[in-house]
């Protein structure tokens, strides 16, 4: 049981200061359906872009776009649930706040 325990904390410090803490949580994230058919579709084209680059608002105009790039490159297309499904984890995933032009904030 002691042993057990070392072994827990050995990995602990070196999930800590080996950068394996960020890593698990990206990792987790595609492990939820929109992560894996993001993963899956906009891997085709291009590497996978931080879903903090845009706002909730903007990736739905985003994804639709790239549907129109892959349809005219004849890449597999996301069906229509897929499509949600993307949208969803990239908003859910978005670090960017909603904001109105007047709302944004001045340097």
């Amino acid at each position: 049981m002691k042993t057990l325990r070392i072994y827990f904390a050995i990995i602990v410090c070196a999930a800590l200061f080996g950068g394996w803490v960020e890593a698990g949580f990206a990792q987790g994230m595609m492990m939820e359906r929109g992560g894996k058919a993001y993963r899956v579709f906009c891997t085709n084209c291009h590497d996978l872009p931080d879903p903090s680059q845009l706002t909730p608002r903007e990736w739905p105009a985003a994804v639709e776009r790239m549907k129109k790039y892959m349809e005219r490159l004849d890449r597999p297309v996301p069906s229509r649930k897929e499509m949600h499904l993307i949208i969803g984890f990239l908003q859910q995933h978005s670090h960017k706040p909603e904001e109105s032009p007047g709302e944004r904030s001045k340097p």
